[in-house]
C-alpha cells in the first residue's frame, strides 16, 4: 500500500471508541489504545504522542495507519505503539493484561468495545462478591440453554446508546 491513505470515517469511529472507553472508566488519562483493521495488512490505531491530552479527548487526527507489525504507514506522524499486543491476544476476543487492563477484539469495533465493557462489568461484580465474602459459583452448563441469545440488532442498539452518550458528553 503506497500513497496517501485517509479512511476519515474509520478514524472518527476509532476516536469515538477511545472517548467512549475513557468515559466508561476503562481507560484512564493517556493510557490505552483502540485499533480497527481496515484491510488484510493494515489497521488504524490510536498511538500516544508527547502532545496528547488523553483518550477522553481523542480526535480523528490522533489516529494513525499502521501495518500489522506496528510499522507506521508513510506520511503518518510518529507515535508510540504496543508491539506485543497482537501476539498476546491470539485468537481470543478478550485478553487480560497483567498490570495493564484488557484488550478486546471483535467482528467490528463496536463488538470489541462492548466486549471490553462487559468484561469490565463482570470483573467489578466479581470483586464486589469477593469483598462481600460471597462464593463465586459457576453456571451449570445445562443452564446456558436458558440464557437469551442476543442478535446483531441488540448489539447495534447498545452501540448506538454508548456512541450517542460519548458524543454528548465528550464530543470529538
Amino acid at each position: 500500500m503506497t500513497g496517501p491513505v485517509s479512511y476519515p470515517s474509520e478514524r472518527r469511529l476509532v476516536a469515538l471508541a477511545c472517548r467512549l472507553l475513557a468515559m466508561e472508566g476503562l481507560a484512564e488519562t493517556t493510557l490505552g489504545h483502540v485499533s480497527l483493521r481496515v484491510d488484510d495488512t493494515h489497521c488504524l490505531v490510536r498511538g500516544r504522542r508527547a502532545s496528547e491530552h488523553g483518550l477522553l479527548f481523542t480526535t480523528a487526527d490522533d489516529i494513525v495507519l499502521v501495518d500489522l507489525g506496528g510499522n507506521l504507514h508513510p506520511g503518518e506522524p510518529p507515535v508510540s505503539l504496543p508491539s506485543e499486543l497482537l501476539k498476546a491476544m491470539g485468537e481470543g476476543p478478550v485478553c487480560l493484561l497483567r498490570g495493564h487492563g484488557l484488550a478486546a477484539a471483535g467482528q467490528s469495533l463496536a463488538r470489541a468495545v462492548l466486549a471490553a465493557i462487559d468484561v469490565d462489568a463482570l470483573a467489578r461484580l466479581t470483586v464486589t462478591c469477593l469483598q462481600m465474602q460471597r462464593p463465586l459459583t459457576e453456571i451449570d452448563p445445562g443452564d446456558y440453554r436458558d440464557l437469551p441469545v442476543f442478535g446483531q440488532d441488540y448489539y447495534d442498539q447498545v452501540w448506538r446508546f454508548y456512541a450517542a452518550k460519548a458524543e454528548r458528553i465528550c464530543p470529538g
